[in-house]
C-alpha cells in the first residue's frame, strides 16, 4: 500500500498577526487535505533545501504589495530561480517582473484577484498535486560508459 504522505503549503505572513484570508483559505485547504503553515520570510532560508517547497503570497493592498517587492529581492527570486520555491502570487495587482522567465521554469503561478476563495484553493490544489504526482524522474538508465581501450594485444 502506498504510504500517505502529508501536503502543506506555506502562506508567506507579513503582518504580526495573520488575517482573515489566511484563515479562510486554511479551511478549505484542509478540506482537500492540504495545510496550509504560516512562515515569516525570514524563515524561508531555514526550509531544507532538499525539497521543493510551495509559497502563497497574498497581495491585495499596497502595504503588501510593497513589502513583497523586498521579500522577492531578499528571500523568493533566488529560490525561484533555483527551482527550490513554487510561488502562487495572489494579488489584485499586474504580474511580477521576470514573470515569463519564472513561469518557464515552472516555479510560478499567478492568479488574479478578485476571484471566488473556492476557485483559488481549486486552482492552486489541481496545480500543487499535478506536480507532487508527476515528479520528474529521468527516464534513462545509468550514463553510458565507453570500454576500456587496451593497446596490448
Amino acid at each position: 500500500m502506498k504510504e500517505s504522505s502529508i501536503h502543506y503549503i506555506f502562506y508567506i505572513q507579513v503582518a504580526p498577526e495573520l488575517s482573515l484570508a489566511y484563515f479562510e483559505l486554511a479551511e478549505y485547504f484542509k478540506k482537500i487535505n492540504i495545510t496550509l503553515v504560516p512562515i515569516e520570510p525570514e524563515n524561508l532560508s531555514n526550509l531544507d533545501r532538499e525539497k521543493r517547497h510551495h509559497l502563497i503570497y497574498l497581495r491585495n493592498d499596497l502595504n503588501s504589495g510593497e513589502k513583497f517587492e523586498a521579500i522577492r529581492n531578499s528571500y523568493i527570486d533566488s529560490g525561484l530561480l533555483s527551482g527550490k520555491y513554487f510561488l502562487y502570487d495572489l494579488s489584485s495587482f499586474s504580474v511580477i517582473s521576470n514573470e515569463s522567465k519564472f513561469e518557464k521554469k515552472g516555479c510560478y503561478h499567478f492568479i488574479s484577484l478578485p476571484e471566488n476563495i473556492k476557485n483559488i484553493v481549486m486552482k492552486i490544489g489541481l496545480s500543487y498535486f499535478n506536480e507532487v504526482n508527476t515528479r520528474e524522474v529521468w527516464p534513462g538508465g545509468r550514463r553510458a560508459k565507453l570500454p576500456t581501450m587496451n593497446t596490448n594485444n
